[in-house]
Formats: C-alpha cells, structure tokens, sequence
C-alpha cells in the first residue's frame, strides 16, 4: 500500500490516494487537534494515484506526480481549494521526476 501523506502545522493530516488491488483517489482529512480526533472526506482527488509527493504552501494543499495506472508517470500539481472543496490543476508546471521525495519544513527564512 501506497499512500500521500500531507502535513500541516496545526496537527492535520491529509491523505492522497494510494493503492491496494487497485490504485486509489480518496482522500482523507485526519484532524488531530482536539481531544477526539476525526476524519473528513473532502472532494476526491481527480486521478487514482499513487506515490505522489505534497505539501501545504500558503495554506493550500498541493500534490504532485505520482503513478496512474492509465497515464504512467504524472507530470502534474494539483491544489486543494477548501472553500469550494475542489482539486485544481495548476497550470505550466514542469516536473519530469518520478517517484520524488518531499520533506516538511515546519519554518522556513529566506536570507
């Protein structure tokens, strides 16, 4: 099994797709914060994937890449609008690595 985990640094979990028999498009929103944890579905995502890399940049969730069992390797990033519980594709990205690596930085200075 494979799976997208997106962090964020108010104790949230997003989970993307994955695969198990076959390749998944669920999401899953775990929130860890208050004393009984839960866990929302937002909008599922527009693909099955799986080994995609994400994370939260201005408060957006963003997923990239990945494996679709009907598109091969991905060259896509897709961003998470909350208010209208949608995935957008983002236009003119430009990834040509499969199988990418993401780490989450919990402060970031540019100096």
């Amino acid at each position: 099994m494979d799976h997208i985990f997106v962090y964020t640094d108010y104790g949230r979990v997003l989970v993307v797709g994955g695969e198990t028999a076959e390749y998944l498009n669920t999401v899953e929103l775990l929130d860890l914060t208050g004393r009984h944890p839960s866990c929302q579905m937002p909008s599922q995502f527009p693909l099955a994937v799986s080994g995609s890399v994400g994370g939260f940049i201005d408060g957006e969730a963003l997923v990239c890449g990945g494996y679709n069992p009907d598109g091969g390797y991905l060259q896509t990033c897709w961003a998470y609008d909350n208010e209208n519980n949608q995935w957008n594709q983002l236009q003119n990205t430009m990834l040509n690595q499969p199988r990418s690596v993401s780490v989450h930085l919990n402060t970031f200075q540019n100096t």
